[in-house]
């Protein structure tokens, strides 16, 4: 590795030591992340060896998405933790919206595992472990620990140090060619890294060969259809509000109305069991969602339409950036 030149300059404090320390974290994910995906695999490979044909073509729908994930989600970490090493005025900007992004998912994911912990318990007691106060407040613990280190520490600990005015201009003083970060508000980049994100994650749920619409849930052809010109949607989506056109907007607020109400109609028909039934989800994949009673009804309304109606306002507030362009 090159010797990093010191930022010789008394208006900030120099946080290139911290840029590293940062970037070789970020790395270390990446990896982990990496070593998640054949994992992923050979639990998928298990789970062949115990299930029948039907069992293990639903174990694959499951599991090939999440390998996909690990895979981009290393990739990402590599990338943006290099950039972070090296200083980059754009890995500072993506890391920090990403950070932040992470964090708010977080703080729902703890919310619907508080939700989840009692039906955990039961699930716990069927599976032969013992009823024990202090063998179930360890697990609890244990459980609580790591989900919080992944969901609310690492996240907050990248949000403070990327988002302190010195990091800011250390990442400026040491490279000071304008990258493609700064050529839209951090915002309105928040905005267009949601949107590949979501086109993205429609192209990993290819394999499942399903989508809910509206009350049903589509299957074959059509579902991949709908997917792909879902994906395709997003992705443009994605580009027009990095150029901050106004179209972009009123298509990402198009989505999320849309797929809010589609979700809310599809949820009071039907619970989550019925759902990932008609998806074609069967043996220990069903059995697991059947556990937890907190994915039915209501509930599954109530987790798939908070999110939509967080971004919309979020998107409420973005709309003083899309102003239409002044012909001459």
């Amino acid at each position: 590795m090159t010797e990093m030149p010191e930022v010789q300059t008394a208006s900030h404090k120099d946080r290139s030591t911290g840029l590293v320390v940062f970037g070789i974290l970020e790395i270390l994910i990446g990896v982990l992340a990496a070593l998640l995906a054949p994992m992923t695999l050979l639990g998928l490979i298990a789970s062949a060896r115990v299930e029948d044909a039907a069992g293990t073509a639903s174990a694959a729908r499951m599991m090939i998405p999440g390998i996909a994930f690990y895979i981009l989600l290393a990739i990402f970490f590599i990338w943006v933790g290099i950039g972070s090493i090296k200083a980059r005025r754009w890995a500072r900007a993506v890391m920090l919206i990403v950070s932040w992004l992470w964090l708010l998912a977080g703080v729902l994911g703890m919310v619907m595992w508080i939700g989840m912990m009692p039906q955990f318990f039961q699930h716990l007691s069927q599976a032969g472990v013992p009823e024990s106060p202090n063998i179930l407040t360890v697990i609890t613990l244990i459980v609580g620990v790591v989900m919080a280190v992944i969901y609310l520490i690492l996240p907050g600990i990248f949000v403070l140090f990327y988002r302190m005015k010195s990091v800011k201009q250390t990442c400026e003083a040491r490279d000071p060619v304008e990258r493609w970060t700064d050529r839209c508000p951090l915002p309105v980049l928040a905005l267009v890294i949601i949107m590949l994100y979501g086109g993205i994650s429609m192209l990993m749920v290819v394999p499942f060969g399903a989508m809910p619409f509206f009350g049903t849930v589509l299957v074959g052809v059509p579902a991949i259809v709908l997917i792909l010109v879902l994906a395709v949607v997003m992705l443009v989506a994605a580009r027009l509000c990095y150029r901050m056109d106004p179209v972009g907007w009123w298509v990402s607020a198009a989505i999320a109305v849309v797929g809010m109400v589609s979700m809310a109609v599809t949820f009071t028909r039907m619970d989550i069991v019925e759902f990932y039934e008609r998806m074609g989800i069967t043996g220990q994949q069903l059995e697991a969602i059947k556990a937890y009673e907190t994915f039915t009804g209501a509930s599954m309304i109530l987790w798939s339409v908070i999110p939509l109606a967080a971004y919309l306002v979020f998107l409420l507030y973005l709309r003083r950036y899309f102003k239409p362009a002044v012909s001459g």
